[in-house]
């Protein structure tokens, strides 16, 4: 008998997408398209249409506790629908609804919490009334738990030779407060997988690795590129399995490098970008089923030399209105960054023990993601996080930084920053200066 199980990471009911065009709606779609209740009952529907045994959720289904009552009866009407057509629907517990899950189990008993109260469950999935495969999961009992779940005990996996997958809320996040397991435990335990939530890139699982992240169905900021959807863990009746992500989601963001050699010369701007576009699309097309809307944040690649020209012609440029439709897709402009990092000889730079040198030697570690960067980042993610948690911005929505981004971050702050200090040198200097481009 061949049975699929449908996968999906942080759903975060009750949240939007940030930075759409403030126009969108003009453009035939709804900001409430966007959303992740519209990818919620994307799930909903493929899983009706494809008759899946279950689906399966790796916790923050709710964006946060509050948001309970809105997201509430979203929830509610797609699991009454999956089990309406005999699917059943497990979660574990995320970081970010802990209470939400709880009052969902309470009037909805056909949602299944695993593991609940911060114990380890064993659970059986079944495909008409056959057994098919066994999950092993562990809820958040609370929030703020720096302990790895994994120094608890586990229990004996059921006696059925089943395919076996665990599901968590996180993975190897150092100083983190989510319950973070280790990668390498993971691996030592006896299963054939485990699936992640928390982080928002999803993992490259197939062959490989069944070992990862999941994702959201819908990318919520432009930091969060690329595919997003559920996945497909399909089953054979001699337990061979296989997995693939598929594209629901009905927003996706995407960073579009464009060469500043291409917009310094005469031709119009915007029809270079357009053209950008253009060519985005084309590479794209296979994955974009379902999406309504492209985000792209332009990244200005080249020479260090033509970046000037290249910011004066687009600062006075309205890009409000580049909204090119491909195939019924709507793209639009979510910003532009200035990368002119490549253009510095960062390693030359680095040997000095001057501040740019300092600066650039900081530069390499966050580049190369080396261990000294570490420390960097923990500084300022919890820089982050305290002014998030100030007064002037408590009303806003929380956005979770993970390492990479984090990381990002500073290097969009170091490179500017360094170049600046390159600038005050001393006019003796300036020969070793232009020996650095």
């Amino acid at each position: 008998m061949h049975s699929q199980v449908l996968l999906a990471g942080d759903i975060h009911l009750g949240r939007r997408p940030v930075h759409l065009p403030r126009d969108i709606d003009q453009h035939g779609i709804s900001p409430l398209e966007l959303t992740p209740t519209e990818g919620w009952f994307r799930l909903v529907r493929f899983a009706v249409d494809q008759g899946v045994a279950a689906v399966v959720l790796t916790g923050d289904v709710v964006e946060a506790d509050h948001h309970r009552l809105e997201a509430f009866g979203h929830l509610q009407s797609g699991v009454l629908e999956l089990v309406q057509n005999g699917i059943d629907v497990y979660s574990v517990v995320g970081d970010h609804d802990v209470e939400a899950l709880e009052e969902v189990t309470q009037r909805i008993p056909a949602f299944h919490v695993v593991g609940q109260g911060g114990k380890w469950e064993w659970v059986t999935l079944s495909h008409q009334s056959e057994p098919i495969m066994n999950i092993l999961g562990w809820s958040f009992p609370k929030q703020g738990i720096t302990q790895s779940p994994l120094e608890q005990d586990l229990p004996l996996p059921p006696d059925e030779k089943l395919p076996r997958f665990g599901i968590l809320h996180d993975l190897d996040t150092p100083d983190s407060v989510y319950a973070p397991a280790s990668r390498r435990r993971l691996e030592d335990i006896e299963l054939d997988g485990w699936f992640i939530g928390h982080k928002h890139k999803p993992s490259q699982l197939g062959s490989d690795s069944f070992i990862g992240y999941l994702g959201p169905l819908v990318g919520l900021d432009p930091s969060e590129t690329g595919l997003h959807g559920p996945w497909v863990l399909e089953i054979d009746d001699l337990g061979q399995f296989s997995i693939k992500q598929i594209s629901l989601g009905p927003l996706r963001w995407e960073e579009l490098p464009v060469a500043v050699d291409k917009l310094s010369g005469k031709g119009d701007l915007k029809d270079i970008l357009r053209d950008s576009m253009a060519s985005l699309h084309k590479k794209l097309l296979p994955q974009l089923a379902g999406v309504k809307a492209v985000g792209c944040r332009i990244k200005l690649v080249g020479p260090r030399e033509l970046h000037r020209d290249v910011a004066q012609r687009l600062t006075p440029l309205d890009l409000e209105d580049l909204k090119p439709k491909f195939d019924e897709i709507l793209y639009f402009v979510e910003g532009i960054i200035d990368d002119s990092r490549l253009s510095l000889d960062l390693k030359r730079i680095a040997q000095a023990s001057d501040p740019p040198g300092l600066l650039a030697r900081q530069l390499l570690a966050l580049e190369d993601k080396e261990e000294d960067a570490r420390q960097l980042i923990r500084e300022a993610r919890h820089r982050l996080e305290k002014e998030a948690a100030s007064s002037a911005w408590s009303q806003l929505e929380g956005i979770q930084l993970t390492e990479d981004q984090v990381r990002e971050l500073l290097l969009q702050a170091g490179f500017p920053a360094l170049k600046e200090l390159l600038g005050q040198i001393e006019p003796r200097n300036r020969e070793d200066v232009r020996s650095w481009s």
